[in-house]
């Protein structure tokens, strides 16, 4: 049998809930700041990379731009064309090339389906559970 009064024995419950609080408490700020922390290392990171893919797609770019002027060379040197006829067609099958990707890339993107019907179906499950309870 207990020796606690009742008083005594309220007094230690409010004590320890109140611990139990101020420890959640410490628990959440604690896991606040890893998660700030955790963010900005991988802000870092994500910004390093972005910065390092345009670098790489601006001198592919160069690149690409380069090797098509040889190209017109080429063909003006061996295939005996006008430096105009072998301009043309380079910006032709650039262009047509251009085009494929593009209409390709629209045909993908209007059958896309940007709607998370899985979380949706998820949700909606939850507040049928939520609201026969």
């Amino acid at each position: 049998m207990s020796t606690l009064t009742p008083d005594a024995t309220r007094t230690s419950f409010v004590t320890l809930a109140g611990e139990v609080a101020s420890g959640a408490r410490e628990l959440a700020v604690a896991h606040g700041e890893q998660l700030k922390t955790e963010i900005k290392t991988h802000a870092i990171a994500a910004t390093t990379a972005v910065a390092g893919l345009i670098l790489g797609a601006v001198l592919a770019v160069l690149g690409l731009i380069f090797a098509l002027v040889s190209v017109v060379f080429v063909l003006i040197q061996y295939a005996s064309l006008t430096p105009a006829a072998a301009w043309g067609i380079v910006a032709g099958a650039i262009f047509v090339i251009g085009a494929i990707i593009a209409a390709v890339m629209w045909t993908k993107l209007k059958h896309a389906n940007l709607v998370p019907r899985q979380t949706l179906n998820s949700i909606q499950e939850s507040l049928q559970w939520i609201t026969r309870r």
